[in-house]
């Protein structure tokens, strides 16, 4: 047995043996192309790449420089030298626009001389340009790196990756089965799928995606349409959704207008209005401002949760079927309760803010005031953690382990199980008895 395995063990190191010469004995073949072209101020500069990169960073103005770089390993020096013929390169001037395009010409295919024949090969093109050039780069199996620009960029990228500085213009971005990160964009258009993508900041973004993830950071405007895929903003003045199979996040948002199916929204921080039309969802709106404006709720099968920061004040006007609403401490006008449906008018303060809800199939909960709370062990072993000096329910059904809680408006990771929360002993600052019911 020990002979057999000692064998085994020759033979396998003889093979990776075999298999690291046999890589170190490639032959390369390579070839250098460098370009150089004046141009005029809102110059257009196209690139079409496949295999390697784009590499696009600011030099002089007026003046475009370019070289490219094609590299390829084969099986031996004749080989290697009949791929990179079958490499052509295309670059030229047409008055203030310039154009460069990769092609390979194979007489039995690509695919008959790349994979099985045990090619490499890549492609990068290096290139200066002015910060004020139109850019239009086209890009499959390889990556794109724009360091900035004060002009328009588009960009098609399949296969790759994506890295953008400044884009002190527009952008106009399709990519599929990439990731990306990019810095600040002044106003885009995006068109994602089966991506992972992070922007920092935007003045106003549209994007429409499916199978992707997405995070934002800032944005003063943003349009979301999107299927089967996750998105987090952070600081997002106005937004509108539009989405199915989602799962959504948005830390602070001043305006939101969102329409869903099937998917889960929550919200940290909300300022001034939100229009919610939800589908067989769930829909937690935490910290909204004393201050708030509108919150028009119209959903079906679908949970809601609200948070109020101290001090707010609104009017609710509810029509309800078979969705419970908890409206204690609220100032009354008119409460209808029929089988099945119910209809509310009620008060807290002032009245500033106004709350209409239309729900069916669902349940609306919400809390006056917020309370802080910390972990620990539930006593009564319940699972749901309840405030009922004012008949506000806090918080049910807690987490479950190692889920992501949001608390304070933070989300933050947490190992949890149900009914391992206790109230803290502070309110507001001030010292504070939970009452016994309350675990």
């Amino acid at each position: 047995m020990k002979a057999a395995i000692m064998k085994c063990s020759i033979l396998l190191l003889l093979l990776i043996l075999f298999f690291n010469v046999a890589q170190a004995e490639k032959s390369e073949a390579e070839r250098r192309i460098q370009k150089e072209f004046v141009v005029k101020a809102d110059g257009f500069l196209s690139v079409d790449n496949r295999y390697g990169k784009i590499d696009i960073a600011i030099g002089e103005s007026n003046q475009i420089k370019m070289e490219v770089v094609i590299k390829v390993r084969a099986g031996s020096d004749k080989k290697a030298q009949e791929s990179l013929d079958r490499i052509s390169i295309d670059i030229s001037q047409s008055g203030n626009r310039v154009s460069a395009s990769t092609s390979v010409s194979s007489s039995s295919g690509w695919n008959s001389w790349f994979g099985s024949d045990n090619v490499d090969l890549e492609i990068n093109y290096n290139i200066l340009v002015p910060a004020d050039i139109f850019l239009e780069l086209r890009q499959k199996y390889g990556s794109i790196f724009v360091e900035t620009t004060n002009r328009d960029l588009r960009i098609d990228l399949s296969y790759g990756d994506l890295r953008l500085g400044d884009i002190n213009a527009k952008l106009s971005l399709e990519m599929a089965y990439s990731d990306g990160n990019m810095s600040r964009i002044n106003n885009g258009e995006l068109v994602l799928s089966y991506s992972d993508l992070e922007m920092e900041d935007a003045e106003a973004v549209k994007v429409d995606m499916k199978y992707t993830d997405l995070v934002m950071g800032s944005a003063k405007r943003a349009s979301i349409t999107t299927a089967y895929s996750d998105f987090r903003g952070i600081d997002i003045y106005d937004l509108t959704y539009r989405g199915k199979y989602d799962d959504v996040s948005v830390e602070r948002v001043q305006t939101i207008d969102m329409e869903s199916a099937y998917s889960g929204m929550r919200i940290g921080g909300l300022s001034s209005h939100g229009h919610f039309d939800m589908r067989y969802g769930d829909l937690q709106v935490s910290n909204i401002a004393a201050g708030f404006s509108r919150l028009d709720i119209n959903t079906s099968y679908t949970g809601v949760k609200l948070r109020f920061l101290p001090g707010a004040s609104f009017t609710i006007d509810a029509q309800n079927n078979y969705c419970p609403i908890n409206h204690h401490d609220l100032r009354v006008s008119e409460d209808i309760q029929k089988a099945g449906s119910s209809i509310l008018k009620a008060s807290k303060g002032t009245g500033g803010g106004l709350i209409m809800a239309r729900m069916n199939y669902g349940e609306l909960r919400s809390n006056f005031p917020l309370f802080e709370v910390d972990a620990g062990v539930c006593p009564n072993g319940k699972g749901v953690l309840e405030h009922r000096t004012n008949g506000i329910i806090f918080i049910d059904n807690p987490a479950p382990a190692d889920e992501t809680v949001r608390h304070k408006g933070r989300l933050r990771r947490a190992t949890l199980h149900a009914c391992r929360f206790q109230a803290s002993r502070r309110f507001l600052g001030r010292g504070y008895d939970p009452p016994s019911g309350l675990c």
